[in-house]
């Protein structure tokens, strides 16, 4: 196999934003998600748990809209609208799931995690969706924290690499 493991954004261990238990990419497929997770792969997973510890703040934003250059303004283009949608649902500052997802496979050692199986409930109901951890031999590293300033960095750096 050319896989030598999977990064996944997926799951919450504390509460969903689709529903009061599930996270949006794990409540879209339960049964799939069920077999990966399962399926004795290398496993790095990004919960909400992780990925709500990381958000775009106004003042962020308007420094990155101050530094120029085309791909600073795709990326403040997008950033803005992603905010708005945030502001709509009156959900606070706009979090950063799937780029501190990506950062991990830059330098895995900024993220601090622990091991644990994952199962997800497929039972149709209110926890149907729902990540929770076991003691499962075939575990799964579960991101806990990232090193957020090198994770604002690494945007920083990686923008400005860009033409």
């Amino acid at each position: 196999t050319l896989a030598k493991g999977f990064v996944i954004m997926g799951g919450s261990f504390s509460g969903g934003n689709v529903t009061a238990e599930a996270e949006f990419n794990t409540y879209a497929d339960p049964e799939a998600a069920k077999i990966v997770f399962s399926s004795g792969a290398n496993i790095a997973l990004f919960s909400l748990d992780c990925t709500r510890t990381v958000t775009l703040s106004p003042a962020r934003l308007e420094s990155f809209r101050a530094k120029g250059g085309r791909a600073n303004a795709v990326f403040v283009a997008c950033m803005d609208t992603y905010t708005a949608n945030y502001t709509k649902r009156g959900q606070g500052e706009p979090q950063m799931h799937d780029p501190l997802t990506v950062a991990y496979l830059a330098d895995p050692s900024k993220v601090v995690g622990s091991h644990h199986g994952v199962d997800v409930i497929v039972e149709e109901g209110p926890s149907y969706g729902r990540t929770v951890k076991t003691d499962a031999k075939n575990t799964i590293f579960i991101a806990e924290s990232i090193d957020i300033p090198w994770f604002w960095g690494l945007v920083e750096r990686s923008l400005a690499a860009l033409p």
